[in-house]
């Protein structure tokens, strides 16, 4: 029997200095993590563009998307558009009862 084991959420620790000077004058960001069954992903969040909210938003609405659509996503990266040159996402490609997810840079044409 397989578990099947799916979250995304954002953590308790304390992003590091150091993570934070790679977000280029993001003041404010949090580490998520992401559980597809005994894989775990960890992730660092900006939110100079969107807060917790916005991102939680988007996961559950990216969720219930996959009910009725066979694609979907979850955004764990975003900063303003005008002022950077990709966000960081997660594709999810629904194919029977099987959900397909990988991570993906989606870089924005000009």
């Amino acid at each position: 029997m397989t578990t099947k084991r799916f979250s995304i959420r954002f953590l308790s620790e304390e992003v590091s200095a150091e993570d934070l000077r790679l977000l280029l004058g993001v003041s404010e960001a949090a580490y998520g993590g992401l559980v597809l069954g005994s894989h775990q992903e960890r992730f660092l969040t900006p939110f100079s563009f969107w807060n917790k909210k916005r991102y939680r938003n988007q996961w559950k609405e990216g969720l219930r998307r996959l009910v009725t659509e066979a694609r979907s996503c979850l955004v764990t990266a975003i900063t303003d558009p005008n002022k950077s040159a990709c966000l960081t996402w997660w594709p999810m490609y629904r194919l029977g009862d099987q959900v397909h997810i990988q991570n993906h840079l989606l870089v924005y044409s000009r």
